[in-house]
């Protein structure tokens, strides 16, 4: 038997590099219209002439980006079934919370189904994005981290888990988090 790992033990399967890069940018993309966002809407309350509602394109524009990313994560093979479905699960829930965003009479139950697929999409994928070594070193952290601050600033949305003056900062580090996870992912580190 020549060298190699030993019979039962598989080595963890990673995201490939052409998936890797694109995934690295939808991140990146969603921190940076999210972080855009947010600076619009705190500009407006200094501004007044500023339009509240151009920001929320930018509130959609990251939450599209990151129903491709949650689709790129899911796609790849590395993921295995759970992830899949956890993935698929977080692209559903995130498409449908853009999708109420935009139409200003939809139904709350609609919103509240989209949060919660959001949510447990991002719980679920953070640990198997962790669990399967899907990425390498700091990125693996960095994603996790980042779908945990995304999961309590859905949460706080809906349940009001953190005071309001907290809210602002949550979101800023949830759009920080996702521009620095998407540069590690997309570097491969």
């Amino acid at each position: 038997m020549g060298p190699g790992p030993a019979l039962g033990y598989c080595l963890p399967m990673q995201i490939h590099r052409r998936t890797r890069r694109p995934l690295g940018w939808a991140l990146l993309i969603g921190g940076a219209m999210l972080l855009l966002a947010l600076g619009l809407y705190y500009a407006a309350q200094y501004v007044p002439t500023l339009v509240s509602v151009s920001n929320q394109w930018f509130y959609v524009l990251s939450e599209i980006s990151l129903v491709v990313a949650f689709i790129a994560f899911g796609t790849s093979g590395a993921v295995g079934g759970l992830g899949r479905l956890a993935f698929a699960a977080g692209a559903v829930g995130w498409l449908i919370i853009a999708g109420t965003r935009l139409v200003s009479g939809a139904p709350g139950v609609l919103g509240t189904v989209g949060l919660t697929l959001a949510l447990l999409g991002s719980l679920i994928g953070g640990v198997v994005v962790v669990a399967l070594h899907v990425l390498r070193r700091s990125a693996r952290l960095a994603v996790l981290v980042t779908f945990l601050l995304g999961a309590l600033y859905l949460l706080n949305t809906e349940v009001s888990v953190v005071p309001s003056a907290v809210d602002g900062p949550l979101a800023a580090l949830f759009g920080l988090g996702l521009v620095i996870s998407g540069i590690l992912v997309a570097r491969g580190r």
